[in-house]
């Protein structure tokens, strides 16, 4: 049987058309209604008599069904064929409405699966810090190496010898008509316009000596070669070019210039020594016209 308004091909019973909703029959000839009990009803649909059927139909419960009437419908039809209420709408909107409570279920099973393993991790990094933490605690202190103790440097001291002597003294000069005197401490008196100076007769290689009741920690000496009063008394008197240093466990043998008016010769030791003495042998001097060999200054270092 078609229907007679869109020729749309009708279930047997039907009273509404599925494709276009008209009236295609009369509530004589749906006296073959669905199965189940059914309650009719008139009213007006789209200017129509519709007759309405509460059908209760054994089967699955996932099978469309008029929100209206309660009739199975078919896949594709798009009006009630029992009362003419439209469908599609209807049915498209309860399976997006299912649709979207399985997604918000799906969303929070999965968020509450993440809460859990943030939770899990936390409280795994939380006892690891707790582990390690008791374990610091309890871990003895280690005592500190020799590498770990800092080393404090030791403060330099200037050696200091206490006792000077000489091989030979020039004796009191009265030459200028005033006493001039040339002793050995003026060799270490810190004044340059001082000397000390040696027999003037025939001592051309004297020794000066330096010594202390303890040994010194030397490491050179410096040495005012001449006599630094005046440039004449520099340059007239004996100057020495070549000396020896002597000291507990060594000897140096150094070659010392003549042209150093009022500068100090620097002469370092082969190494660092302790000891209770310095002795300068000179060896070889410049000629003046006058025959003392003189120093000026000795500092120790």
């Amino acid at each position: 049987m078609k229907c007679k308004f869109c020729g749309a091909m009708l279930a047997d019973g039907a009273y509404f058309c599925p494709e276009c909703g008209n009236i295609v029959g009369s509530s004589e000839n749906n006296g073959n209604n669905y199965s189940g009990a059914s309650n009719t009803s008139t009213g007006d649909n789209n200017g129509s008599v519709y007759t309405s059927h509460n059908v209760s139909a054994a089967g699955n419960s996932q099978i469309n069904r008029c929100p209206k009437c309660g009739t199975p419908a078919g896949s594709g039809e798009m009006y009630c064929k029992a009362c003419g209420q439209r469908l599609t709408e209807t049915i498209i909107t309860n399976k997006n409405k299912k649709d979207n409570a399985g997604l918000v279920v799906g969303l929070g099973v999965a968020a509450g699966v993440m809460l859990l393993c943030s939770v899990f991790a936390a409280v795994m990094l939380f006892g690891d810090v707790l582990k390690n933490g008791i374990q610091s605690a309890q871990a003895p202190t280690p005592s500190p190496t020799a590498t770990d103790v800092p080393v404090t440097p030791t403060p330099y001291q200037q050696p200091v010898f206490t006792q000077v002597s000489a091989s030979s003294v020039r004796s009191v000069d009265y030459t200028s008509g005033s006493a001039v005197y040339y002793p050995v401490e003026y060799a270490v008196d810190g004044d340059y316009s001082t000397c000390w100076s040696s027999n003037r007769n025939y001592e051309i290689t004297p020794t000066l000596t330096l010594s202390a009741p303890t040994p010194q920690h030397v490491t050179g000496i410096r040495l005012a070669n001449g006599y630094f009063k005046s440039v004449e008394t520099y340059t007239r008197n004996r100057r020495i070019t070549k000396a020896e240093i002597i000291y507990e466990g060594g000897r140096k043998i150094v070659d010392m210039s003549i042209d150093n008016y009022r500068v100090m010769q620097d002469i370092p030791l082969d190494a660092p020594a302790d000891t209770t003495y310095i002795q300068i042998h000179v060896l070889e001097t410049y000629y003046g016209d006058w025959k003392d060999v003189c120093i000026s200054e000795v500092e120790v270092y």
